[in-house]
């Protein structure tokens, strides 16, 4: 424990020392929990997740690779279980969305402003490659007491994004990412306990709306 605060404290200092702008983040979607290898019966269906939270977007100086750190909170519940009423998740996540601009890569952004010069898609468009760890609490609530789990989730994801600036201080970003977990180790067996099997993955389909503040005296 004292070492992942000394590396969350040390992350913090670091983002405070770099030179850029603040920012919100939201997203939702379906989650589609994948059936665990002997385990056919076990079914998660009808998920949907809500989260968002604050963000801070920092670039490398000389090239159009741009990150935009999320700390998010976020909301799932499933009322189409097979060995439960419902599923109630509630997470807190370091989302690391990295941005890369293929048509503009070696540019300066000339942010928020480029959509007023006629390159809209070729300096806004961008791939999104998006790591994100999370510590996830759950809720099965059962017929009987409710069963509670916790632990620690990683997914990685991959899509794209449009930028679109708004006026000279605020840009809008709306993207689609589709990310898979890689450590889920949660299943609730028909006795009312919770099973360990890393054979089980979820899937999410994500629409993302990024919110980015630009300070009118700063250029990048």
């Amino acid at each position: 424990m004292k070492i992942r605060l000394n590396l969350l404290l040390l992350g913090i200092l670091l983002i405070s020392k770099l030179n850029g702008q603040y920012g919100f983040h939201i997203e939702s979607g379906p989650v589609l929990f994948s059936i665990p290898s002997g385990n056919q019966n076990y079914q998660i269906k009808n998920a949907i997740h809500f989260s968002g939270g604050p963000a801070y977007w920092f670039r490398i100086k000389s090239r159009r690779i741009e990150f935009n750190p999320a700390i998010l909170l976020d909301y799932m519940k499933s009322s189409n279980l097979t060995n439960a009423l419902n599923l109630k998740e509630t997470q807190l996540n370091l989302s690391i969305p990295i941005m890369l601009y293929p048509m503009d890569f070696g540019n300066d952004c000339n942010c928020p402003t480029f959509n007023k010069q006629g390159q809209f898609f070729k300096k806004g468009f961008h791939f999104i490659i998006n790591p994100k760890l999370g510590y996830i609490n759950q809720v099965f609530e059962t017929d009987a007491d409710p069963v509670k789990n916790n632990g620690i989730l990683f997914s990685l994801g991959a899509g794209a994004g449009i930028d679109i600036g708004i006026n000279k201080t605020w840009t809008f970003s709306p993207s689609f990412i589709f990310s898979k977990s890689f450590n889920d180790a949660f299943l609730l067996k028909d006795n009312r306990t919770i099973e360990e099997d890393l054979s089980l993955s979820r899937y999410q389909a994500n629409l993302v709306l990024r919110f980015l503040w630009y300070q009118r005296k700063k250029r990048y």
